[in-house]
Parts: structure tokens; sequence; C-alpha cells
């Protein structure tokens, strides 16, 4: 049942490089076909995907298009593709791209097999922060699960990354329920790079000025609510108060489309050196091998990637007890987990990690974070689209 053709499907082209490329490299070592396609834009890497040796197909509408006539545009052009390229199965990721694919599946005389992968359930699952806000996310999450009711006859598989997504899409039906699987590493994590290094923890530190002595409790990411920038800045403004060993560093870039409450309360914040703050790092294995603490207070995640890299690096993750990062605290790992978003919880939780056994802790991590590895994930993977996953 192995499939000749694998038409993957995206949201956003360079996500197939960034998050894809070990499942990408490994269908075409074993002489499957691959078509990628994804909506026009920009940063579509099509050079160095036809350089893998990947066939490329560029679709419109743009990447978070909510205009039904701009959704019908895709679906179809993404039922012409299917038609014209001919794929055995079709491997569709995120929300958007899932729905488009079964609405253009759906109803084809002798469609390929569709996988569905389901990275994270979004923001229209989280909690809100007003009565309005509420309400509009019940409309359109309700809008979301009776599409994706609608698609599941297409679909051969509907895959989630955590237990508690899985747990979500089979409450959404009887069919999506049988057809719901879990992808026991997620998408796993190019953790090839990361490794825990004191050369370059030695170095970043100095260049930094932080001493051997401090702390440094790190968030990495961008400054949103959905990911718990508030919490963070809300601990480190306590924490200041304190005295104590403890430094507090921002990595990442405002929200899109920014939020100036948020950025102002960073920068006044960094002015009175509650904080430090650097850009967006796009070679993150430096800062993970220099940080002692890589502070998540994320509401929601599919797969926490920047935890699994700090921990690749022998970080351990202090996170807030959410779909996605739940997984990573089973057991003993490097990961452990806040109950709340109140401050002193926080400051009180990261003071038991440094008074308790924190080498012990930096060598769990790293065990962890090897259980994700993207190859065994791809692997995983595979297996279903060959038809032998149960």
């Amino acid at each position: 049942m192995r499939a000749d053709h694998v038409l993957v499907l995206t949201h956003w082209a360079p996500n197939l490089l960034v998050f894809r490329r070990r499942l990408l490299e490994k269908l075409l070592e074993r002489g499957t076909r691959v078509t990628a396609a994804a909506p026009a834009s920009p940063d579509f890497p099509r050079d160095e995907l036809r350089a893998l040796g990947i066939e490329t197909a560029e679709l419109p509408a743009g990447r978070n298009s909510l205009d039904p006539f701009a959704f019908r545009k895709t679906s179809e052009a993404i039922r012409a593709l299917v038609r014209d390229r001919k794929p055995d199965v079709v491997l569709s990721y995120s929300h958007q791209t899932n729905l488009l694919a079964g609405a253009a599946l759906r109803g084809m005389e002798a469609p390929p097999r569709w996988i569905a992968v389901v990275t994270g359930m979004g923001r229209l699952f989280q909690p809100a922060a007003s009565p309005a806000q509420t309400l509009a996310r019940a409309i359109l999450s309700r809008a979301l699960v009776r599409r994706y009711r609608a698609a599941a006859p297409a679909a051969d598989r509907v895959l989630a990354l955590n237990p508690d997504d899985l747990a979500k899409i089979r409450s959404w039906s009887g069919e999506l329920a049988r057809k719901a699987a879990l992808l026991p590493r997620g998408e796993g994590v190019d953790l090839s790079r990361f490794r825990p290094d004191a050369g370059l923890r030695r170095a970043w530190r100095a260049e930094r000025g932080y001493a051997d002595g401090d702390f440094v409790c790190a968030f990495v990411g961008r400054f949103m609510p959905e990911k718990g920038i508030g919490t963070f800045l809300d601990a480190a403004e306590r924490d200041a108060a304190n005295r104590s060993n403890r430094k507090w560093l921002l990595a990442g870039d405002s929200a899109l489309g920014g939020n100036r409450a948020v950025d102002e309360r960073i920068e006044r914040l960094r002015a009175s050196g509650a904080v430090a703050r650097l850009p967006w790092q796009r070679d993150l294995l430096p800062l993970h091998n220099g940080i002692d603490l890589l502070v998540y207070p994320s509401i929601g995640e599919g797969l926490p990637i920047a935890p699994l890299e700090a921990m690749a690096c022998g970080v351990p993750v202090l996170a807030l007890d959410a779909d996605g990062t739940r997984e990573l605290a089973r057991g003993e790992t490097g990961c452990a987990l806040v109950f709340s978003k109140r401050p002193d919880i926080w400051i009180d939780a990261i003071e038991e990690l440094q008074q308790g056994d924190y080498a012990a802790k930096r060598e769990r991590a790293v065990a962890l974070a090897q259980r994700y590895d993207a190859d065994l994930a791809a692997d995983d993977l595979l297996r279903f689209l060959d038809g032998e996953a149960e």
C-alpha cells in the first residue's frame, strides 16, 4: 500500500522545510514522487524544494483568508491539481488547509487517500479575553467543527499531535472518532544541531554580561497573549523586587500586527532593568545553551517546538499546564508544570527548581527531547501514509 506519489498541502510554504524537511527527504529516499503545494507568496521556497527533487504548485488565496469566494477558488484549484497530478495520497496540514482539502476531495470519483494533520487547535479553542471575544470564538469554532464533520467522509485518517487535541477531534463526530489517531511524537523536531555545548554557553553569557551565578529565565517566541507573554512579564516584574540571582530575558518579536500595550510594557520593564530583550534569533542554539530555564506559559500548542529544542540543549522547561505542553511533563522529565497564571506561583516554582537537583533535571531534559526527534516522527507518519498504523 506504499504510496507512489504524495501531494503535500500546507497553508504556508516555508513550513515545508522548517517542520517537514525530514519527512520529505525520507519520501524521496524511497523513490516516492512528491508534490508540494501552498498558497502563492514571495517566500515560497520553490527553488530549494525543486533542488531536493520536489515538484511544486502554488495555489490562490492568502494564508488566512476567510473570504468564502477565496475558499471556493482555492478548493477548486486543489481539485484541479489532484486531477492533473494524480497523487495516491493527499497529506494536508492545519485547519484551513484540511478544510480546503476536504472540500476539494468530497464527491470526487475515485479520490486519492487523504490524511489530515491537525497541527494544533488554535486560538478559537483557547480562553478569550472578553465576553465578546468568547462569543465570537464559540461561533467560529462551531463553524469549523461543522466543516470537519462534512469533510470526514473523504478522510482516510485525521491525525493529532497530542492526546488533548485527539480527544477534542474524537468528540466532534462518530466518524471522526473512528478516523482520528495520534502521532505519538507529533511532527517531531530536527534536533541534529541541538545539544549541550559548554563553550557556546560561556561565550553567549560573556557576550551578554551574565555572571556564572546568574540564573537566566527566558521567554522565546512571539510576544502574544496566547503565548503567555503577560504571565512572563508579571513574574519578571514581581521578581525584580526580590534581588535574586534570576535574570529575565525575552527573545522574539512583537505579535503580528503589533500589540501596543504589550510593546510599551516590555519597553518600560526593559528600561527599569527587570527584563532584557533580544530580537528574533534565527539560530537559537547559542541562546538555548546560555540560558538556565525556558519559561513557557503558552495556553495551548500542537507540539511545542521551542521547549524541545531547549531541552535538547539540557535546559529544563517550566510550562503552563495546557494542551501540548502537558504531554512533555508526564513522568520524570525535564519539564515541570504550573497550574496557575499567578506570578508568585511561577516564582515559587522557579525557586523550587533551583533548589532541587538541577543537574538531574538537565539530564532528563536531554533524554526527553530525543524521543521527539524528527527522524523518528517521520517514520511514524510514513506508517500512516503506507496504511500500516492502527
